[in-house]
């Protein structure tokens, strides 16, 4: 056979059929004479187009399961004797086969025909070819917004089975739609979506606001943390939004205990009653816990860690214990205390009770005492955030004076912790052009109305009930839920879970088993598949909404630090229950410092009363 320097080839092959298909069939290669590019064809058009590779097996699908499997055909270019195989996606029987039969000419020139279709396929081809280039940079520009260091995608592999460590991020890039296209439905939600530069100029505001002493409530200055903690036992009270946490740390050289604890629910009574009645309570607690354990004689350290805004007073010495009242967040309404020393509120409470002697020693807030216990571990650190329970951040500035360290040591740094309470960011008004109306429905509806603006709109604590207020709303416009009961949990507040969120947000599979057992949980017994996609795409966009507010407070904060490097500090706890969160958080960060600073947004163990129990031992 005469290789042909233009044109194509097109050769015949003879193929024996499995024994329960008798008969042949027959195979046509077409081969472009100058790239070698080739087509094969099976007699009744079945195309097999794939890769060449040199293996001498020989394997075509019989005529009742053409479709299936894994095959090749056995092929000699034009021009060479060694035969070759054509690799194919899809499995069937092997069949040996013939040598390959020559079957029709070489074409040796082109008529005008097959010049003007040679013509029209290289431009569809060219198109194709720049179409194909525009999708995959625009997916490499995903991945680069959303890459990170290879040592994070470790940690959240190690933390959570879902994320896999290679795993590439370029969901969080993506704009959550709706899975319907269902204008009504958008119509209800279309205010949750933020526009780029909305987000650009809250970081920038909030950058202004970092010395505006509203936001910027609790300092602790000069704080030396040690190497190495001589044996020391603490009682630490952890006070959050609806528990009360009594743990007993114990310190020993690099080591930290906190295994003995008890958790109490705190009722509603309590947290809107009198501040008396709520001291009295704490006390009464702390006597309970402090009778199980056996602490021997002397005095025991009492570290408070109040996850509410308050106020250090200042002083020459460094007194951690002289804190103020400043506000309640989080559902607290007990106004009699305002302004009031938190310690002296404890002292009162405690009396001549206590089986053993508690000196009130320190005070912090739950930001700060995730951060020092941060820093503790990784000198890197500079930013924490909490979300779940509220939310808040603290950063911390100063200077290390370790010089160099050893892999066992932890660093002796000096540095002053500051608290910024953003969460309150916007009780001036300044993002009431932003709220959509369920935001100022929540707000409206809640015991701090018109504080805390911020923290409504981003905490694990509220955006629940954004859930719901929307899934209401769209159930009263019927696009959701046709029969569902005024008297059910739905319509009830707060009935939405925080839990409920990452939970629906794991359905990835179309089967909705989490979204339906979250229906059932809110008394939701008639849906469809289509009301699982609705709940699943609005608890997406809520929650993206809120990792990217935050993206804003910890990209201002990463350029308040100045620099380059900066770790920032996230619960352990939400990056296990909310996986999607850290991904869109990171995402959003990183395009608003636009990569003119680097970070690492980690994950800490949610281990309230640590840091605390290191400044009680720093001090």
């Amino acid at each position: 056979m005469t290789a042909c320097k233009l044109g194509v080839t097109i050769v015949r092959y003879r193929v024996d059929a499995p024994t329960d298909d008798p008969g042949k069939e027959l195979v046509s290669c077409r081969w472009d004479n100058n790239t070698g590019d080739h087509q094969c064809r099976v007699e009744n058009g079945y195309d097999l187009n794939h890769n060449i590779e040199d293996h001498p097996t020989l394997e075509i699908p019989s005529v009742g399961n053409r479709s299936a499997g894994f095959y090749m055909c056995y092929v000699i270019p034009p021009g060479e004797t060694e035969p070759h195989i054509c690799k194919l996606t899809s499995i069937a029987r092997v069949v040996r086969g013939t040598s390959p039969i020559p079957d029709e000419r070489c074409e040796t020139r082109l008529s005008v025909p097959l010049i003007t279709a040679a013509i029209v396929f290289m431009a569809l081809l060219i198109i194709t070819i720049l179409v194909v280039v525009s999708i995959v940079y625009r997916r490499q520009i995903q991945r680069f917004a959303c890459r990170d260091s290879r040592q994070e995608d470790v940690e959240m592999a190690e933390l959570n089975p879902l994320i896999p460590a290679n795993q590439e991020h370029t969901e969080c890039a993506a704009q959550v739609t709706c899975p319907h296209e269902n204008t009504e439905i958008e119509d209800v939600v279309k205010d949750f979506r933020l526009d780029a530069e909305v987000y650009k100029r809250m970081m920038q505001l909030l950058e202004r606001k970092m010395t505006d002493e509203h936001t910027k409530l609790f300092s602790i200055d000069a704080i030396s943390l040690p190497r190495a903690l001589a044996r020391n036992d603490c009682l630490v009270v952890v006070l959050g939004s609806n528990t009360l946490k009594i743990v007993l740390v114990t310190l020993q050289g690099q080591n930290i205990d906190s295994s003995k604890m008890e958790i109490h629910t705190i009722t509603t009574a309590i947290r809107q009653g009198s501040g008396e009645e709520l001291f009295q309570f704490i006390a009464s607690r702390i006597n309970d816990f402090v009778g199980t354990l056996n602490l021997g004689g002397g005095t025991i350290p009492l570290l408070f860690v109040f996850s509410f805004p308050c106020k250090h007073e200042r002083n020459t010495e460094q007194d951690l214990s002289r804190v103020q009242l400043a506000r309640w967040t989080k559902g607290f309404d007990c106004r009699d205390i305002l302004g009031q020393n938190l310690s002296q509120l404890l002292h009162t409470a405690l009396g001549n009770n206590t089986v053993c002697d508690l000196d009130i020693k320190v005070i912090v807030n739950d930001v700060v005492d995730m951060l020092v216990s941060a820093v503790y571990k990784d000198a890197s650190c500079k930013v924490a955030i909490v979300l779940e329970d509220g939310f808040n951040a603290c950063y911390v500035q100063g200077e290390n004076n370790a010089g160099s360290q050893s892999a066992n040591n932890i660093a002796h740094s000096v540095w002053v912790y500051t608290t910024t309470e953003v969460g309150s960011f916007g009780d001036c008004r300044c993002l009431d052009l932003y709220l959509t109306d369920f935001d100022t429905d929540l707000d409206i509806n809640s015991v701090n109305s018109r504080e805390q603006i911020m923290e409504k709109m981003v905490s694990m604590l509220y955006i629940g009930e954004l859930v719901r207020l929307v899934l209401v709303k769209l159930t009263q416009k019927k696009l959701l839920f046709k029969s569902v009961t005024q008297e059910g949990a739905l319509y009830k507040a707060d009935s939405f879970k925080q839990d409920f969120i990452p939970l629906v947000e794991r359905d990835t599979d179309g089967n909705f088993q989490n979204t339906k057992f979250v229906l059932r949980m809110l008394e939701v017994v008639s849906y469809t598949d289509e009301d699982c996609a609705t709940v699943q795409y609005v608890c997406r966009l809520i929650s993206e909404r809120a990792a990217y507010l935050a993206a804003t407070v910890v990209a201002a904060l990463v350029k308040h630090s100045g620099q380059s490097d900066v770790t920032v500090a996230v619960e352990e706890s939400l990056y296990r229950s909310h996986p999607r969160f850290h991904q869109l958080l990171r995402a959003k960060t990183r395009e608003l410092l636009n990569d003119e600073f680097q970070f690492n947004i980690k994950p800490f163990p949610n281990e309230r009363g640590i840091g605390a129990a290191l400044l009680a031992a720093a001090t």
